[in-house]
């Protein structure tokens, strides 16, 4: 279970970009107004694009699903978008709006081959995600697969985003932590942006109250995992890097099933799409939360959970809020770092769809037989190895630190509480 965890965390930094597209580009706010949403508040659009895949649910079901999001918040929406434009006009929509911005990021790119290569690739990780337990996963793979090698790649970097997330809510499930929990663990064991994403003030983003966040403290705190100044223990920091590491190997199978080589192809050929997306600026807030709001990332989903989309500060400026709703937390800093990693340790492997393509799509891919410095991914730790622990150290044990034995990931970045 254990030998693709370090590809399971790099490939999920790698597609997280592709698919936080959909709640942040500006071609996909006036898609959302122009099916009727209401794109002051960032959550009427996320809600409906992200639940869509699940047809008409009701509140309880989203909330189940989504798990961190206050019940109260999401029914203050939920039926009532359905009312605005239902599942399979949103679904269309979605579609069109990820068209458009993929289409001005590549340009006449879109017919190169290697980017039908790259959707070969990340469909067939796609289909071998097990869905057993996993509704939002097995709501996208149940949507008919666009022909367009762009739309392609997106859905299956959706179904592959839901699917690690709703292993993480399995996670959270086996570590004892209730939603509000989960959101007070992440920030307490968190530091620099992962700790302010999910400080009181962005919490209150998803629908929780100030009590119930005090609540959730306490009740962390009795269980040993929260020192009284907020940190989290050592029992707290071990707790979550095993939380961390449960979710990478519920999250490997798709990769275990595309094989080492294959998915290190596909990290150099979404290089350079994932530069595009970062360059464009798409990840940053597009707007100030409405007044009488929590504070809140005004992103995609504001882990983001919330609304306009997960991004990062712009040069010498400050974001806006706190996080977006939905995405999986880290500040884009920190996924670029991630993403440049991945492409210094990844080489390409042989696929059948390999061979020399003009440099129409990604020029900074290496053909096939072109050599490539590279530092393989790291051998894996066995199933049960321990979480990291070093009782002489009073440095904080970063969320999503790799496990014991293992090199990182790139900068270590919490999944989504």
């Amino acid at each position: 279970m254990s030998d693709y965890l370090s590809v399971a965390r790099r490939m999920w930094h790698q597609l997280e970009p592709l698919h936080a597209t959909l709640y942040s580009a500006p071609e996909a706010l006036r898609v959302a107004a122009g099916i009727g949403f209401d794109t002051m508040s960032r959550w009427p659009r996320y809600f409906a694009w992200r639940t869509a895949p699940l047809g008409a649910a009701g509140p309880g079901l989203v909330a189940a699903t989504y798990y961190t999001f206050s019940p109260r918040l999401i029914a203050q929406h939920i039926p009532r978008i359905w009312s605005t434009a239902g599942p399979a006009e949103v679904l269309d929509a979605r579609l069109r709006a990820v068209d458009q911005v993929l289409s001005r990021l590549l340009g006449d790119r879109l017919s190169c081959g290697q980017l039908a290569e790259a959707a070969g690739l990340a469909r067939r990780a796609a289909e071998n995600a097990g869905t057993t337990a996993r509704p939002l996963a097995a709501a996208n793979l149940d949507l008919p697969w666009p022909e367009a090698p762009h739309l392609m790649l997106w859905q299956s970097a959706t179904v592959l985003r839901e699917h690690r997330g709703d292993g993480h809510l399995a996670a959270l499930l086996t570590c004892g932590l209730d939603p509000c929990e989960a959101l007070v663990s992440h920030a307490a064991t968190g530091n620099g942006a992962d700790r302010g994403w999910a400080a009181p003030e962005s919490a209150a983003a998803r629908g929780w109250s100030a009590q119930e966040w005090s609540d959730a403290h306490d009740r962390l705190a009795a269980r040993g995992w929260i020192a009284p100044d907020g940190s989290a223990t050592l029992r707290g920091r071990r707790e979550r890097a095993a939380l961390e590491q449960l979710t990478d190997q519920l999250a490997a199978g798709p990769w275990r099933a595309l094989g080492r080589a294959r998915a290190e192809r596909l990290a150099h050929l979404l290089r350079p799409l994932a530069d595009a997306v970062f360059a464009a600026g798409i990840l940053t807030p597009d707007s100030a939360p409405p007044k009488g709001t929590a504070p809140g990332r005004t992103t995609p989903e504001d882990p983001p959970p919330g609304g306009a989309l997960p991004g990062d500060t712009p040069p010498g400026g400050t974001p806006q809020g706190g996080i977006p709703a939905g995405l999986l937390p880290g500040d884009v800093p920190g996924a670029r770092a991630s993403r440049d990693m991945l492409a210094r340790a990844t080489p390409p492997g042989r696929t059948t769809a390999d061979g020399p393509v003009p440099g129409c799509f990604l020029p900074h891919v290496p053909t096939p037989n072109a050599p490539t410095p590279h530092t393989p991914m790291p051998n894996e730790p066995m199933p049960n190895a321990p979480a990291p622990h070093d009782p002489a150290s009073d440095e904080p044990i970063p969320a999503g630190a790799a496990p014991a034995g293992t090199a990182p990931a790139g900068p270590a970045r919490a999944s989504s509480p």
